[in-house]
């Protein structure tokens, strides 16, 4: 194999700066075409509208009334469609965070009176803050949309697997290259396999004696892709970040820690894969701020473990190739 210096592949990413829009990553889904859906988050609009009403109303009828509203209600909440939950696209529940307050929170109580009388709460709260606001302005069957929409990043994809997958298959079909996909630990003897069910993952660790130190310090993390092409080993950790700060920061030192790792072989390499607009930041970073200490700590990892390597799609891409320039079966 004609691999060459990691800094190579580094350069070419930085040279090739990731898109805008990938359609990997696009999570798009409309659910208000969907009756069911329309039904239910109206039907709960139509109980608590009820049950505002009768809020202040005295007297054991009208408590008795609220009572089978909230019973209601609180059916209505856990009523799933297809299988999925989406009464938290609803008004109702969008509100609880104004008040500190979470769906998943409610749905982790287990004692059902609790439960009850925290969602009395929860409705009390919202007749005297927005349903007054809301009968007013206007419910629109558009907001459902809207706040499904606003959840799209926190909903689980796996875009960057399908995305590696959709470069590597190609690649070693036009060189007429057959490349199996494991599926048990007996696969492990072939010359040329990928997986990503990570199942495999500790007996592959196993049978090629490999460390993988950075499990160990992070709570056992699995990475998402192993690739073995002849004698090379490339395990791969994949993250798509669109911008710096928080959280996203704290995913580029994980990248950077992946490839800090070492391995008595140096036919096993540790490949840190990152596309999204972040990376664009790397080309050429304003001093002193995140970006430039990042690359600088890429560049200083990349030099002290010259069997591993930082890319984005471009950068992988070049990388695979270089993989199988000589490779011949």
């Amino acid at each position: 194999m004609v691999i060459q210096i990691n800094q190579h592949y580094w350069e070419i990413s930085l040279q090739n700066p990731e898109e805008f829009f990938e359609e990997y990553y696009i999570k798009e889904g409309v659910i208000i075409s969907d009756p069911a859906v329309l039904k239910l988050i109206n039907s709960l609009r139509r109980s608590i509208t009820s049950y505002c009403y009768l809020k202040n109303k005295e007297g054991d009828a009208f408590e008795e009334v609220r009572q089978e509203l909230l019973g209601e209600i609180s059916n209505m909440l856990m009523l799933k469609i297809k299988g999925k939950c989406y009464i938290h696209h609803s008004d109702f529940v969008a509100f609880w965070k104004v008040l500190d307050y979470t769906f998943s929170m409610y749905n982790s109580i287990k004692d059902n009176d609790r439960k009850l009388n925290i969602l009395r709460n929860l409705i009390e709260e919202y007749c005297d803050k927005r349903e007054d606001l809301y009968m007013t302005m206007g419910y629109s069957d558009t907001t459902i949309q809207v706040l499904y929409d606003n959840g799209a990043s926190r909903r689980k994809a796996s875009g960057g697997v399908n995305k590696i997958l959709d470069i590597i298959k190609p690649v070693f079909k036009n060189r007429n290259i057959q490349i199996l996909e494991a599926t048990t630990s007996s696969d492990f003897s072939e010359q040329i396999f990928i997986f990503h069910k990570m199942a495999l993952f500790k007996q592959f660790l196993d049978y090629f004696n490999i460390d993988y130190s950075f499990g160990r310090s992070h709570q056992d993390k699995n990475p998402d892709i192993v690739i073995k092409i002849h004698d090379d080993l490339f395990i791969m950790e994949l993250k798509h970040v669109k911008e710096g700060g928080g959280g996203q920061d704290g995913t580029i030192t994980e990248l950077i820690q992946f490839i800090e790792q070492q391995e008595v072989s140096g036919n096993i390499h540790y490949i840190s894969f990152m596309d999204g607009g972040y990376i664009n930041l790397f080309v050429n970073p304003s001093s002193n701020t995140s970006a430039s200490r990042q690359k600088s700590r890429i560049e200083e990892v990349l030099r002290n473990s010259p069997q591993n390597y930082f890319c984005n799609t471009k950068g992988f891409i070049n990388l695979l190739n270089d993989c199988l320039q000589t490779l011949t079966l």
